[in-house]
Order: structure tokens, then C-alpha cells, then sequence
């Protein structure tokens, strides 16, 4: 079986779902001597990562895995185990062990290639494990048909371990001038034919930076209102340096860009009027100015990010589809209706998916509606809600329940 090219989904915000029934389930601590399926106890814990150097060269970080949780399942009469760390992701190829990975993003200098190595490690090998095979996602859809369990069984005969790596680095994305790259780390790996995991309770990593200018973003497009992502989504954020000062109002640009129809047009200014009275510049544009196809209000946005100073941080569309129109490029499976999005209005930085402009829409489709909406928004952020003290605290999460990792849990825990 050919190995080479191994591609590893990571899903470190979904929730995974599956078939089958629940046998046992547990914490199971890497510091145990005899790590077993049948000895789980304790309260789990997330890995420690540590940032040890980080500079224009390398960036060199130590990770601590203090376990896994460990859950029986059975499918077609036969028991098999699921796997998850804290904070951390599931490896996918479909039919095949489905372990459990752990990344983060760091900033990569401008032009550079990321390589990593693990130069020091601590593992241990243990075994009695029947690794639960990776399973399509059900749709969550209404009479969806259910995905079939697949097991490719000539995978399950190989006498290696899998993953053959003990890290992974993801070429860099974009976040609006700031390249960004995935590494991702194997802390267990599973021989299926001896049915042996080797599990890492300790790695140190280096992230080389090869070629590169030596600086980590382009200060032209570096705006305040991306630093607390930045600094939340990078290890290394202090790499970027000092952070930018809002720039204030300008006559070569703004930091909050509304693109209205002409029919909402006054109220989109009542917003735009209030954003400037709060400190924001904000301008209006209306799709005659703009165009009105998606072509010509990407091609509008563009060359906002590329030649205003400041670019646009946020964009708010004012009108429901048929006044601003929405991209619909992805066809669902089931039902064969594209699906309508915003998104790429807003990559406007490197080939990837990830915004470089902050997005909403207000959808309507009235005057009226668009009064109602604007005057709401208005009132509310003129006078907040003060008490209870409570209220900006207390958030209400809907979690869909995962049937195979107790995932669902742990997503509740960390948030």
C-alpha cells in the first residue's frame, strides 16, 4: 500500500459524530506505568506547551501530554477503542486508525518555508488496543442517509506503526498580511496488525525558518483590530512586534467599509454616522458605486485592501441576496442547492480560505426592515445593558452530542 502523501485532515473545531454503542469510557494518564483500555480514572488534563525560543530563525517549544481519553465502541459486533486529547484534533483517512493529533499556529516570516524536526521525545509502548477506524461524518440534515461503516482491512494487516511521523507542518496561509502555518503533532501512533500504541508524553520541537525577509507581517496591512486574533491564534505573536495604533479618520481610507443597495442607503449611513461618532472610520459605498454582480464587488473590496491607507478591517453588506448578491459556488450532496456564502468577498490576501476582512451581513429587504434593524443596532450600543453584571459573562452553547469520544464534553469543559 502506497504511503507516501499521507494527508491529515485535522478538526479542531468540529465535532465528530458516528454509529454504534458506548462499552466503557474514561481518562487514561500517560504517567501510568501500564496504560490500558480496561484502567482509565482520573481528571483529565490538557497538554502544556511551552515557547522556549522564538525568533526571525526558529522557533523552539516544548509539549506536554499528560494523557487521553479512552472509549469502547462497538461496531458490528466487535469492540474497538476511540481516542482523544484535550484541545487537540483526530487524524482522517477514511477507514483507517482514526488517533488523535494536537497542533497550533505559529507566524512564519514573509517568503520563509517551514520545516520542523522533534529533537527530543519521551514514549512509552503499550498494547491491547483495537483502534476505532475513521468514519464519514453524518449529515445533519433530516432524512439523510446514515454513512456506512468502512474499515479498510488491508491498512489493519500492516505490522507499522501509523502515523510514520511524529510531526507534521502545513504550508502558510494568510490572515491578512501575516503568514500563518499549521504544525501538528503525532503524540500516538498505532501499530493495527500487533494492535500496539506508542503514546508521547513529551515532545521538544524546533520550527526552522528557511529563506524568508525576516519580518512576520506587512505592516501596510496590519491593523489593531486583528491583534487580539493574532495574538489569541499564534504562539509566537510577540515575533509580529509592537502592534498598531488605530489610525483615526483618513481621506485615503477607512477601517469599517459598508457596501449597501441604494434603497438602504440612508439608513446605511445612519450606522456609518454613529460608527464615526464612536471612533470608527466608516464609509458607504452603494452597489452603483461598486457594481452589482460579485465580480465587480469583490474587484471593489480588492482594491480597497490593496490601495486604501487604512484598508477596510470590516465590511458590513446591507441587503438580502437579491439586492447584494451572495457567491454560490458548493452543491449539496443531498438536496443539490448550492449553498450561498459571503466568504469570498473577504480572501483577498494569498490563496487560502481565510478572511483578511472581518464580514456580516444585515439582510433585508425593506426600507422599513433596514430602519428597524439600524435603529436597534444604534439604541443598543448607545446604551448597553449594565446589569446584571452577569450579562456579559454568562453565554448560552448549544453542543451537538458526539456518540464515539465524549467530545461534546470536553468541547463543554474548555469552553
Amino acid at each position: 500500500m502506497k504511503k507516501s502523501g499521507l494527508f491529515f485532515t485535522l478538526f479542531f473545531f468540529i465535532l465528530l459524530g458516528g454509529s454504534g454503542s458506548f462499552a466503557a469510557s474514561g481518562w487514561v494518564p500517560f504517567s501510568s506505568s501500564q496504560i490500558t483500555a480496561s484502567q482509565p480514572g482520573g481528571a483529565f488534563g490538557y497538554p502544556e506547551v511551552s515557547l522556549l525560543t522564538s525568533n526571525a530563525n526558529e522557533v523552539l517549544l516544548e509539549v506536554n501530554f499528560s494523557g487521553m481519553t479512552v472509549e469502547d465502541i462497538v461496531e458490528e459486533g466487535i469492540t474497538y477503542q476511540t481516542l482523544f486529547i484535550p484541545g487537540g484534533g483526530r487524524t482522517y483517512n477514511l477507514g483507517w486508525p482514526e488517533l488523535p493529533t494536537f497542533g497550533r499556529f505559529i507566524a512564519v516570516p514573509l517568503e520563509a518555508e517551514p520545516q520542523i524536526e522533534v529533537l527530543e521525545y519521551t514514549a512509552q509502548t503499550v498494547s491491547g488496543y483495537n483502534i476505532y477506524p475513521a468514519q464519514e461524518q453524518p449529515v445533519d440534515k433530516a432524512g439523510a442517509p446514515e454513512p456506512e461503516f468502512v474499515k479498510d482491512e488491508d491498512f489493519y494487516q500492516l505490522n507499522e506503526f501509523y502515523p510514520d511521523r511524529m510531526a507534521f507542518m502545513e504550508e502558510p496561509k494568510v490572515i491578512r498580511g501575516c503568514p500563518v502555518s499549521l504544525f501538528v503533532l503525532f503524540p500516538v501512533q498505532y501499530n493495527p496488525a500487533t494492535k500496539e500504541l506508542r503514546v508521547y508524553s513529551h515532545m521538544r520541537v524546533r520550527i526552522s525558518f528557511i529563506g524568508g525577509t525576516g519580518t512576520f507581517i506587512d505592516e501596510a496591512h496590519r491593523s489593531p483590530y486583528f491583534e487580539p486574533l493574532y495574538q489569541n491564534l499564534l504562539l509566537n505573536y510577540s515575533s509580529l512586534g509592537t502592534p498598531p495604533q488605530s489610525s483615526g479618520k483618513s481621506d485615503t481610507g477607512c477601517d469599517f467599509l459598508i457596501i449597501t443597495h441604494p434603497d438602504f442607503q440612508a439608513w446605511a449611513e445612519s450606522l456609518a454616522w454613529w460608527k464615526n461618532l464612536t471612533g470608527i472610520s466608516t464609509w458607504v459605498k452603494n452597489t452603483t458605486e461598486t457594481g452589482s454582480d460579485t465580480g465587480s464587488i469583490r474587484s471593489y473590496i480588492q482594491n480597497a485592501y490593496d490601495t486604501w491607507a487604512p484598508a477596510p478591517s470590516f465590511l458590513l453588506l446591507v441587503g438580502d441576496a437579491e439586492f447584494v448578491p451572495l457567491f454560490y459556488r458548493s452543491t449539496h450532496p443531498y438536496d443539490g442547492y448550492k449553498t450561498g456564502t459571503d466568504l469570498y468577498y473577504i480572501t483577498l490576501d494569498g490563496s487560502d480560505y481565510f478572511p483578511d476582512i472581518y464580514s456580516g451581513r444585515i439582510s433585508v429587504d425593506s426600507p422599513e426592515e433596514a430602519e428597524a434593524v439600524m435603529s436597534k443596532i444604534i439604541n443598543y450600543q448607545k446604551d448597553p445593558i449594565t446589569t446584571p453584571s452577569s450579562f456579559y459573562s454568562n453565554v448560552l452553547v448549544i453542543l451537538s452530542p458526539d456518540q464515539r469520544s465524549g467530545q461534546g464534553f470536553l468541547a463543554f469543559q474548555g469552553i
